[in-house]
């Protein structure tokens, strides 16, 4: 039977209904993938600057104020800063910078009603391109209504211009010291005549990433004996390309007094894996970048002011913050830009290696008990100067019945070895060959080797007991093959041989 005209004509109006479903569906479906992309692409685009109209009124000629300190021809690019000062002095003030900020940070709201800030950044012969992209990162990235002021400290710099004609910038407060003071007792000229009830400290080669400050400040307004430290992104010293750190990282330290970034303890990781957002406790902080309540600060007796130059004063802070009770967090949703230079560009008028020793001895002295003998096994030098008014500093620790460093180590820092009491030495073994230091590292796969030296590298820390015995920071041993031809690492053994022994 030959199907009727009606049913060829229904069995048509269905064909048809369904592709034009399926074409629905695959246009349905194509534009979903399109969203998609773009919100990924949103992620990984360096955002663009939202431009604060803060900043209409500026009047600064920014090329003139930069061409002034320009270079010559000849002239060696890192001579002056340690960092490339060609790259920096050619990229504009307000380049735009990648967004570093787990994606989770986006969906974070703060209160309006947070507290404005008072920045305090202290210079000296710092370049001036640097200087004013600090600066103009801040006025650019923080909103009007958080920042009351800009705390200038140019800490007697030999150019007086390199701070004076900034002045007009907004919010720009002005201080200039008549003599070289350091970083520590600068910042505290800057603390002097803050206005804000919460101060920001940032330092002078620095650029801020989007939604900076809020996390900061929400952070200690919720808590005001927590500190907190934003993320520090790296500034490469060669190129000045902005690069994102790890999410996965703390502060800490060896027994030289040497600040190192330590991983996350897997339960940690574990945390912030969960949620990016989470603040990550941290032992110590860098120092350069933190927001703190004025109030706070000033009862934990603000800097110790005869800390010199540059130097320890981020382990003051850091331990007598955790054992006065209050915290340090680094809050993964605030991203700052930081140049990493491989040397100090200024002197220290009583050298660089003297000026450091004395300052963590006055750290040492006042809040780490008898583990500051450790420190001095390790470190070395002169540890019978005399250090001026350090019992004013004792009294402060008295006054806010602070903790004992037992209770730090166990509590804030359980991961950082102790040696023993019958360990006669710490540090590197180091060898000067053609002029380059190498130093005895452990490898991946247990063996020990020769490589060049690596400043605060902990495969190159080994301790020496008694009895002569080399061991590292895992409590393994140096061994030598029954062979004689290379050594490796083993559980300890005093009994054993082949254990590779100093003696004196």
């Amino acid at each position: 039977m030959k199907p009727s005209l009606c049913h060829v004509a229904k069995q048509t109006q269905f064909i048809l209904e369904r592709r034009m479903k399926c074409k629905l569906k695959r246009i349905f479906t194509l534009l979903i993938v399109f969203i998609w992309l773009l919100v990924l692409l949103s992620y990984f685009q360096a955002p663009k600057v939202q431009k604060n109209t803060i900043l209409a009124s500026s009047t600064l000629d920014e090329t003139s104020y930069i061409s002034k300190t320009k270079l010559s021809e000849s002239e060696d690019p890192y001579h002056r800063h340690k960092f490339n000062q060609q790259i920096s002095d050619e990229l504009d003030s307000d380049r735009p910078i990648p967004d570093t900020r787990p994606p989770q940070c986006l969906e974070e709201s703060y209160d309006k009603r947070v507290s404005s800030t008072s920045i305090i950044i202290t210079f000296h012969n710092e370049a001036r391109s640097a200087l004013l992209r600090t600066i103009k990162s801040v006025l650019d990235r923080t909103p009007p209504r958080l920042l009351m002021e800009i705390i200038l400290v140019d800490d007697f710099s030999a150019n007086e211009k390199d701070g004076a004609l900034l002045k007009d910038l907004p919010k720009i407060v002005l201080m200039r010291n008549d003599k070289r003071e350091g970083l520590i007792r600068s910042r505290l000229k800057g603390v002097s005549v803050a206005k804000s009830s919460i101060l920001t400290f940032l330092d002078s080669h620095c650029e801020v990433n989007v939604g900076w400050i809020e996390p900061l400040l929400a952070k200690v307004e919720q808590d005001p004996l927590a500190i907190a430290s934003p993320v520090i992104d790296i500034i490469k010293t060669d190129t000045l390309e902005y690069k994102a750190s790890s999410n996965y990282l703390k502060g800490g330290f060896d027994w030289n007094m040497h600040f190192i970034w330590e991983p996350l303890l897997e339960k940690e990781m574990k945390e912030q894996k969960a949620d990016s957002t989470h603040p990550i406790s941290t032992p110590v902080i860098a120092g350069g970048v933190f927001a703190v309540q004025k109030q706070w600060f000033n009862q934990l007796g603000q800097y110790d002011s005869l800390l010199e130059i540059w130097g320890a004063e981020n382990f003051e802070i850091s331990f007598k913050t955790w054992m006065c009770g209050g915290s340090l967090k680094i809050i993964p949703c605030s991203r700052v830009g930081h140049i990493f230079r491989k040397s100090h560009p200024y002197e220290f008028p009583l050298g660089n290696g003297h000026t450091y020793l004395m300052n963590v001895r006055r750290v040492a002295e006042v809040w780490m008990d008898r583990y500051k003998r450790i420190f001095y096994r390790a470190r070395g030098g002169n540890m019978n100067e005399p250090l001026p008014r350090i019992k004013e500093r004792r009294l402060i620790r008295e006054r806010l019945k602070c903790r004992p460093f037992d209770w730090y180590l166990m509590e804030v820092y359980p991961e950082l070895r102790v040696p023993n009491v019958d360990e006669l030495a710490y540090g590197e073994i180091k060898q000067i060959y053609k002029g380059q230091s190498y130093c005895l590292s452990e490898s991946k796969t247990s063996k020990v080797l020769a490589v060049k030296c690596i400043p605060k590298d902990k495969k190159m820390q080994w301790v020496m007991s008694v009895t002569g015995m080399i061991q590292n920071e895992k409590d393994k041993c140096l061994y030598a093959s029954k062979k004689r031809k290379r050594i490796s690492l083993k559980d300890c053994d005093n009994s054993d041989f082949n254990q590779v022994k100093l003696f004196f």
